[in-house]
């Protein structure tokens, strides 16, 4: 039981470790800019897409709409 749970353990540390770091994106390469920044602040548009973009790359993260504002935005 022991040596199968480390083959599996393996296995799944094997399959994380192939996933390309380039594809998920950092805020720098997304905005434009560092991300504290001085007299640079991303805008709400920016900080979702660049949230949908990162849920896009990496199979781990996940981007949900909860609700609407009152002004249906």
């Amino acid at each position: 039981m022991r040596v199968q749970c480390t083959a599996v353990l393996a296995a799944i540390g094997a399959a994380a470790t192939t996933l390309p770091a380039q594809a998920v994106p950092t805020p720098a390469s997304y905005l434009g800019f560092e991300v504290g920044a001085d007299r640079r602040l991303a805008g709400w548009p920016q900080i979702v897409g660049y949230f949908g973009r990162l849920a896009a790359a990496s199979p781990s993260r996940k981007l949900d709409t909860l609700d609407t504002t009152p002004l249906v935005r």
